[in-house]
């Protein structure tokens, strides 16, 4: 089979399409499922990827992720570097003896980053 070229002659046969990324699986770094793409980001004056947004599931608030944040794309799912900081919403904290202190109840994150 002949590799499918654009006008300016690149190969485009390993190229993802938006096809192939809406509703593909999240998945953060420590194999936690996040949800599903449901939307690929591009910035308009470059024409570059920018990042994904994610359907996190009925009920529950969508995250967008930037690119720096994902580490692949496979055939099944996005793997993201990082632990998403909204995951920890609810969670218990401990003091250094080990005490139950208290759950998260709430998360500020620093500019838009996931600090």
């Amino acid at each position: 089979m002949m590799a499918q070229k654009s006008i300016s002659g690149r190969d485009l046969s390993k190229t993802l399409t938006s096809e192939d990324l809406l509703g593909k699986e999240v998945i953060d770094v420590d194999g936690t499922f996040i949800g599903v793409i449901e939307k690929v980001l591009l910035e308009p004056s470059e024409l570059e990827f920018v990042g994904i947004s994610i359907d996190k599931g009925f009920l529950r608030r969508g995250l967008t992720v930037g690119k720096n944040y994902i580490d692949k794309i496979t055939e099944h799912a996005v793997f993201l570097k990082i632990r998403v900081s909204y995951e920890v919403k609810g969670k218990l904290v401990f003091d250094k003896e080990g005490k139950v202190m208290g759950k998260v109840y709430s998360i500020e994150l620093y500019e838009n980053r996931n600090q």
